[in-house]
């Protein structure tokens, strides 16, 4: 029998599919020891189609509770994400405000916000006011080359970086000492921790096909001579923050690594490490924007890429065990996948008495109402001592969309398609709503140099949970990437899973008999899905590239230019696939695929075994093909436990473990083998 986790900790080691006891993660919080939790999902706050200056997130901070000033590569932006206030990013539009080509940087400073341009630094009052005014207090920086900001908290003073120099300047705004590097490189980040600063730098833009290493800089700030100058064992460094009593960094070959005074720890590897794959682009193609990296105690959170080039016998760009998204480093447990954008979004509605019709049980509003089936949840009513005859605060409801402007609640999903409502007998002054629009149950394909700047939340609370996040993801149709602010959210239904190591055989074959699954009371609608496999399918796991998506032709069918045939040859012979979507329409579902058919080896046809939630005839997503088979499905009605007979021989097992709902925690799996063909 083998049990997971073997030693009452999940552990994820990236380094090949034999060792801890997760071999790939999606969507998973290993916070609490022992204890395998699905986390928090995102919804979308805001994208560039709500505002077309909205830009790529550089770096967000937090003033006061639920209140953020983001810095974008356009134009910087004022939130208020409490119960009472609007959330709607509001764009900077006081006297001198920087808009465009700004270069990356932002910081508090002096009871300050101060951010870059393309060649000065401003600052402006804290203060949730989109209308404070900007004052210039830096010009003269080089244009096109990042300008990141840090405080030197000894010596009182602002960093600067400005190509190959990191400038450094007084209270007063005047410059004093400069640290110069060579002109070789570009430094693309900087964080300060112990009385210096350290600052990672990549390949500059004269120095194509010189595959030189990017290089660690620490400097104290007295002289214009750096402390110290590492090799970090790649083109560039991809991020940086400070860490327990010195510096993390992310490189663009997949290591995490932390600076010890002589040299570098390795804290842990992303998959593409050990497979040596690597992110798309050539040496110089900066792969973040902005501060993407952020620790909380010994944990760090790492917002990144997942687009890698070409690579496979169909050219693919991306891998099952490398989701793109916020990664989290836990020094108990490795570094797996946290979290990932979404195109999700969320409506506010607060509605007045006057707009709550009892007899009818109709809502008026001026906000977005979203289809029939989606989510509504009452968040809190004008006052504590008032209630809302028939509804419950921080309730899930389900929409019933009468028309753009009005909409009835039901208790259920089939309810509301089926129209029964629920009887609205009392309303309070005012009540605040939040409208869900579920497409996707997140992204995890990020494009290359498009996962942009993260913070955490500070608080949780009815509306917000965990980090906070900007960058780009894929369109629904996949016509290109579009920009985006996102955040996690408590009691929404996600989805995430783990794929365990494989179990190989303790001779040649072994039969699987059976596996016990533990874990913690589901809430209702929440599931988990036992899948397994028992050998490995010649061209499989297959994803779509860039240019060859799914295109959807209704809800549960698509056609693809993506070359399938091995995945065909598998099907037709009796094997069982499954089909995860990992960006556009129906992000983060897997379903079982049903046929796949071609009449020129050209263009495929594909039948999926069910609906797929966002998606619809126009739409498009990109989908990673392997050969999982369901073998259980645990819903909420069943307690505590469950026997799973598998039945199947062979080599090695290995299982994926999809969790549904919220919080959905697995505590143990218990796995039960026996010797089918011996060595002797």
């Amino acid at each position: 029998m083998a049990k997971l986790p073997p030693n009452n900790r999940w552990t994820q080691i990236n380094s090949s599919d034999k060792v801890g006891s997760i071999y790939a993660s999606k969507n998973i919080n290993l916070d609490e020891e022992g204890y395998l939790k699905l986390s928090p999902r995102t919804i979308l706050i805001a994208n560039r189609d709500d505002d077309t200056s909205l830009g790529s997130a550089h770096l967000i901070g937090r003033f006061n509770t639920g209140e953020y000033i983001i810095a974008t590569s356009d134009s910087n932006y004022n939130i208020n994400r409490t119960l009472t206030g609007d959330p709607t990013p509001a764009i900077n539009t006081g006297a001198s405000a920087p808009a465009g080509a700004n270069q990356g940087g932002a910081v508090f400073w002096q009871n300050l916000w101060l951010a870059t341009t393309d060649t000065a630094v401003l600052s402006r009052a804290i203060s949730a006011s989109a209308s404070a005014a900007w004052t210039s207090r830096i010009t003269g920086l080089t244009s096109g080359v990042p300008h990141r900001l840090a405080v030197f908290a000894n010596r009182n003073e602002l960093v600067v970086t400005n190509g190959n120099v990191a400038k450094q300047y007084n209270t007063l705004y005047s410059n004093t000492t400069d640290l110069t590097i060579s002109s070789d490189f570009i430094m693309n980040g900087v964080a300060y921790n112990g009385r210096r600063v350290g600052i990672i730098t990549r390949l500059g833009s004269a120095t194509v096909g010189q595959n030189a290493e990017a290089l660690f800089y620490i400097w104290d700030g007295a002289t214009t001579e750096a402390n110290d100058g590492r090799a970090v064992g790649s083109e560039e460094c991809m991020g940086i923050c400070a860490y327990k009593s010195s510096f993390a960094i992310l490189t663009r070959a997949g290591q995490l690594l932390y600076y010890n005074g002589g040299g570098f720890d390795v804290l842990a590897n992303l998959p593409i490490y050990n497979q040596k794959k690597y992110f798309f682009g050539g040496f110089i193609n900066p792969q973040t924007t902005g501060v993407n990296m952020v620790s909380d105690g010994e944990r760090i959170f790492i917002h990144t890429t997942n687009t890698l080039l070409a690579h496979g016998r169909n050219d693919e760009d991306a891998m099952e065990n490398f989701p793109g998204g916020v990664w989290c480093f836990d020094p108990r447990a490795g570094l797996y996948h946290r979290s990932s954008q979404t195109f999700s979004k969320f409506y506010r509605h607060a509605i007045a008495a006057a707009n709550v019709n009892t007899t009818t049980d109709v809502f008026t509003t001026s906000a977005t109402i979203p289809d029939t089936g989606n989510i509504a949840r009452l968040l809190r009513f004008s006052s504590a001592a008032k209630t809302f005859g028939g509804l419950r605060v921080n309730t899930d409801y389900y929409v019933i969309k009468v028309s753009s402007t009005t909409f009835k609640l039901a208790t259920s999903k089939d309810n509301a398609i089926i129209g029964t409502a629920v009887d609205v007998t009392s309303a309070d002054t005012t009540t605040y709503f939040h409208l869900f629009d579920i497409v996707d149950y997140a992204s995890t394909k990020v494009d290359a140099g498009n996962a942009a700047a993260i913070a955490l939340t500070g608080e949780n609370d009815a509306i917000k949970t965990g980090i906070i996040l900007g960058g780009s993801t894929y369109k629904l149709d996949m016509s290109g990437t579009q920009r985006t602010l996102s955040i996690n959210v408590p009691w929404l239904e996600n989805r995430g899973w783990i794929i365990t190591p494989k179990i190989f055989s303790s001779q040649v074959q072994d039969t699987a008999q059976k596996m016990f699954v533990k874990w913690r009371p589901l809430k209702s609608g929440d599931s988990i899905i036992i899948k397994s496999r028992h050998e490995e399918a010649l061209g499989l796991p297959i994803s779509s590239t860039t240019l060859q998506h799914a295109n959807w032709l209704g809800t549960n069918n698509f056609s693809t230019a993506q070359n399938l045939a091995d995945a065909k040859t598998y099907l037709d012979a009796g094997g069982i696939l499954e089909i995860e979507f990992l960006a556009g329409a129906g992000a983060g579902q897997a379903v079982k695929v049903n046929t796949i058919s071609t009449d020129d080896n050209i263009t495929y046809s594909v039948e999926v075994d069910e609906n797929v939630i966002g998606a619809q005839a126009g739409r498009k997503s990109a989908f990673i093909i392997n050969n999982w088979e369901v073998r259980r499905t645990i819903s909420s009605s069943e307690k505590g436990f469950a026997e799973i007979p598998l039945g199947k021989t062979g080599k090695f097992h290995q299982f994926k473990i999809e969790l549904r709902g919220d919080e959905t925690t697995i505590e143990e799996i218990d796995y039960v083998n026996a010797v089918q063909q011996k060595s002797l």
